[in-house]
């Protein structure tokens, strides 16, 4: 997300930095510029008598060049070679290349400076072509890599067109009776048919195809497109541009036209009178024309500059409104560490605007030692390169430290010079606090969970135990290194009691005290007790499971051990026959009576009724009474 936010405000910055400004900053050297134009390409680009580089491109470009203040080089060659510069970056623009969408691909145009129509060029006699329908199945000659090569191949009129290196070649190629049209621009081809006499080619039918002539570079240089934008602009303005239109292509059409007239008729003193007369109302005629189609292209050039200027201002005012709405601070500064430009969460955070902010470093802002931090990863990351993020703190517009991380990107012109950086900032004082609370949360829990008595233990969904404490440890007799390949279902004996107790937990969302059979790592059975609860992930989705053991296997033994006893117990008691209630015994003779009336010696009753058996003796008292003659307790040895 900071990578995206870095590149669309890089973007921004271009944008949003004042044109002229960031122009100057690229132009105001003493690099020239290299336009390339085309060789042999009359009136457009070809050599004078002197070999010198003349013609409406070549003318037109010094006038750009010196209204815009920018110094230029004219490199003059055949179009495959320039073309081929310009999307290697060895020339930085072409003056006069044909706008097509496929085009827009490789290169960026700009506005045109000239309407030109394409022809079908054929020898006379030959059938007249009204559409490019009555061109298929024809030998079509046309200049390798110029906008009618790739209109053949686009309408498939032909797929193996004859390919020539300019047009002079095509009309050359055509008179001599080879193949049977070319599709060549109309004014070089007229040019060249006059200057090289081709008597035999003429101009059939009705254009093929109207092209907007422009400049053309380097795909993505938008300061250079603006640059000679502007100088076409200021040309046209001061009436210049139509001074070097007129010249070299003004005039040409109406007189080609004229003298093609003036030969196809017999030299006589009347006619000559009559022609002169009705050659000069053609050439009215057909000025006239050319003005109103001029002025029709002049429109046209003006709704095509029009429409590229509100295309443009409506990216910049979507990258204003998007930087703006970004919710964190977002700031770029030049190579010299100096605020450009920045949104206005970032205005808010340091309570200053945008124009306090622009030409100012971070010395000016911020206090010393953090200002020293911010310089030195700027160093860092001009010799880095890439994207840099760091945490530190930042002091707001009311004096308190904030904690913050920094994400940082350079950005460069298209020539690969570095001229600043973009950065966003991304505070987290409120992120930090709640992690802060949250250690002490979880150290809080690290006690409880390590002194706990009972075992506890914290597994995923697979049933791969993550986490557990040292009473964990000590009842199964595993050690913390077994704990990453140590599963649940290696401590049950029956797995199927697995299957259902994971089943009751994610059921109701928690378990206590289910008895399972457990095992240690030495196979000791064991009975146990399980509390557990399920865990969730923040979509609520359960991730894992959590619980408390408890080993009750002697707790269970000792409660069968005391059913025993008490079943034991029960059953001796009803063995047991017990005396109760009033009994009626004689005062004198110590005889009882049963619930018949009968009176029964102590002894027989006491027989009867309970397990009590008897033996008989004599007590101190009775033997001292009865039996006085004898020492029957041994109480004169002394």
């Amino acid at each position: 997300m900071v990578k995206f936010i870095l590149s669309v405000l890089i973007v921004l910055q271009l944008f949003n930095a004042p044109p002229s400004a960031a122009i100057d900053r690229e132009y105001q050297t003493n690099r020239s510029i290299i336009i390339g134009t085309e060789q042999n390409y009359p009136p457009y680009s070809y050599l004078d008598n002197n070999g010198d580089p003349v013609g409406f491109n070549i003318e037109i470009s010094y006038a750009v060049a010196k209204a815009s203040g920018i110094t230029i080089e004219i490199d003059y060659r055949p179009w495959g070679d320039i073309r081929n510069d310009l999307e290697s970056g060895k020339i930085d623009a072409i003056a006069g290349m044909y706008y097509s969408k496929a085009r827009d691909e490789f290169v960026d145009f700009s506005p045109p400076y000239a309407i030109i129509s394409h022809a079908v060029f054929a020898r006379k006699g030959a059938p007249e072509i009204n559409s490019e329908n009555d061109l298929f199945g024809k030998k079509i000659i046309v200049m390798q890599g110029d906008i009618m090569h790739d209109y053949v191949i686009q309408k498939k009129i032909s797929q193996n067109p004859i390919l020539v290196t300019d047009q002079a070649n095509a009309l050359r190629l055509l008179s001599s009776g080879h193949h049977d049209y070319a599709l060549i621009a109309k004014l070089p081809g007229l040019y060249w048919i006059k200057n090289l006499n081709l008597s035999n080619i003429i101009v059939t039918g009705k254009p093929l195809l109207v092209s907007k002539y422009c400049y053309a570079v380097k795909e993505g240089d938008s300061e250079l497109v603006f640059r000679l934008s502007e100088g076409l602009a200021d040309i046209k303005k001061t009436g210049q541009y139509n001074k070097i239109y007129n010249h070299w292509l003004g005039v040409l059409e109406p007189k080609t036209f004229f003298m093609e007239i003036i030969s196809k008729h017999t030299v006589s003193i009347l006619l000559s009178i009559f022609l002169i007369f009705f050659g000069v109302l053609l050439w009215f005629k057909s000025l006239k024309k050319q003005v109103a189609m001029r002025t029709t292209e002049l429109k046209a050039e003006i709704k095509i500059r029009e429409q590229a200027e509100e295309l443009l201002s409506e990216k910049e005012t979507f990258l204003v409104t998007l930087i703006h709405a970004i919710p964190i601070p977002i700031f770029y500064k030049d190579r010299d560490g100096r605020y450009l430009g920045c949104n206005q969460k970032f205005e808010s955070f340091f309570g200053k605007t945008s124009d306090q902010m622009i030409g100012k470093t971070v010395f000016d802002i911020n206090p010393p030692e953090l200002a020293e931090i911010y310089h030195s990863k700027d160093s860092e990351l001009y010799k880095i390169g890439g994207v840099q993020e760091y945490e530190t703190n930042i002091e707001n517009a009311h004096d308190k430290i904030h904690d913050v991380i920094f994400y940082k990107s350079i950005f460069a012109d298209k020539k690969g010079n570095v001229k600043g950086l973009i950065g966003a900032i991304s505070d987290i004082t409120d992120r930090k606090k709640y992690e802060k609370k949250l250690q002490k949360s979880e150290e809080k829990f690290r006690i409880l969970f390590e002194n706990s008595k009972d075992p506890i233990y914290i597994s995923i969904l697979d049933g791969t135990i993550i986490d557990a404490n040292q009473s964990f440890f000590d009842l199964f007799g595993y050690t913390k290194e077994d704990l990453s390949r140590l599963k649940t279902l290696d401590l049950y004996i029956n797995p199927k009691d697995r299957s259902m107790f994971i089943k009751k937990i994610e059921t109701s969302g928690f378990a206590k005290d289910f008895e399972e059979k457990l095992r240690d790592k030495n196979g000791r059975e064991m009975d146990c007790q399980i509390t557990a609860t399920v865990r969730r992930s923040v979509d609520g989705a359960i991730n894992g499971y959590q619980g408390i053991i408890r080993d009750v296997t002697e707790i269970k033994k000792n409660q069968i051990e005391r059913e025993k006893l008490i079943a034991d117990l029960q059953s001796a008691l009803k063995e047991v026959k017990t005396l109760s209630g009033l009994l009626p015994i004689c005062s004198h003779c110590k005889k009882i009576r049963d619930d018949n009336g009968y009176w029964n010696q102590i002894e027989s009753y006491i027989h009867e009724h309970s397990e009590a058996e008897f033996s008989h003796g004599i007590c101190q008292e009775c033997a001292e009474k009865y039996y006085p003659d004898m020492d029957l307790y041994g109480e004169d040895e002394s």
